[in-house]
């Protein structure tokens, strides 16, 4: 039973990291004075990081886990779990979309290298995967979890959901222009409804 416990503590506190890094991550280009948005950064990539800790922990308590038969191999290919195969399935997408998104960003400067226009829209629908894994793994949690329904996980499920939609709402509505060079490698600013 430690296990099972282990288990969902560590997927909530891997969900409670991702909704922040998302909710950061949506809000890095919303007015943020160069200075503090280094500061942004730095923490939307600390949290992401122990996003991916926590998401390890989990896997690792899954495949432990004796009271449910979850292989490695179910945990890496969607919906092959024996145990509630399309919820555990979702989990598995949301954790390719996140080790997707983190490695994007960890090879971020190779997508960037050439200054140009296709490499960053490149990057930022890469990158822009990170949303779909965090959806994912929230509808994960709600259908997996043998806890869902109590009011504190209902609770958390809600709160993530509504802050990351709050933190997306807002970069939507308060796009910057896009920073891009020209061709002769001046900084130019580029309205985001043009091409």
């Amino acid at each position: 039973m430690t296990i099972w416990y282990l288990m969902r503590a560590c997927g909530l506190v891997a969900l409670l990291a991702f909704s922040t890094a998302v909710g950061l991550g949506a809000l890095s280009t919303v007015g943020w004075h160069p200075e503090r948005r280094l500061l942004h950064q730095l923490l939307h990539r600390s949290i992401a990081v122990l996003g991916l800790i926590f998401l390890l922990l989990h896997l690792t308590f899954v495949v432990l886990d004796s009271s449910v038969p979850i292989s490695v191999r179910a945990v890496l290919v969607p919906f092959t779990a024996p145990y509630r195969p399309l919820a555990v399935g979702l989990g598995t997408i949301a954790m390719w979309a996140v080790v997707l998104a983190a490695l994007s960003g960890w090879t971020r400067g190779s997508f960037l290298r050439n200054s140009s226009e296709t490499g960053e829209r490149t990057w930022r629908v890469v990158h822009g995967i990170s949303y779909a894994g965090w959806a994912l793994s929230i509808a994960h949690g709600v259908l997996t979890g043998t806890d869902t329904g109590t009011w504190w996980t209902t609770l958390t499920y809600v709160l993530c959901a509504m802050a990351g939609a709050a933190a997306l709402v807002t970069r939507w509505r308060r796009r910057e222009p896009r920073r891009v060079l020209d061709r002769r490698g001046h900084l130019a600013l580029v309205d985001r409804g043009t091409r």
